[in-house]
């Protein structure tokens, strides 16, 4: 039978596939000749960190779209990128960051509730 292409399968090959270009690219920047060796090692480490975490997200779609996460909104999801950004390239800034983005998410699914109870 034919799989239909339907938008979780999409979000899996875009996980995938930025994950694949993510790691190309820090391989490329790794072994760059025209950049400073500091700042090649640093961006190429940046990348492969954001290529490893996207791919693990990949590996692991069919049973986050168990949980729903197919149902998260895009600003939870750029959201979320952002963190895992600031922690691979700063992993305190990123716990900081991860922290708040916990707390900020769970006063307004409390608020939301309330929301729904007061109607």
């Amino acid at each position: 039978m034919k799989e239909t292409t339907t938008p979780r399968n999409w979000q899996r090959l875009t996980i995938a596939s930025m994950a694949v270009l993510l790691a190309i690219a820090g391989c490329v920047f790794h072994f760059s000749p025209n950049l400073e060796a500091g700042g090649a090692q640093f961006l190429s480490g940046v990348l492969w960190k954001i290529a490893m975490v996207l791919g693990l997200a990949w590996v692991a779609s069919p049973q986050l779209e168990r949980l729903g996460w197919h149902k998260v909104r895009g600003t939870m999801l750029i959201g979320i990128v952002i963190v895992i950004v600031l922690y691979a390239i700063r992993p305190r800034v990123g716990a900081i960051a991860a922290f708040i983005l916990v707390a900020v998410s769970m006063v307004a699914a409390v608020g939301g509730w309330i929301r729904k109870l007061t109607k």
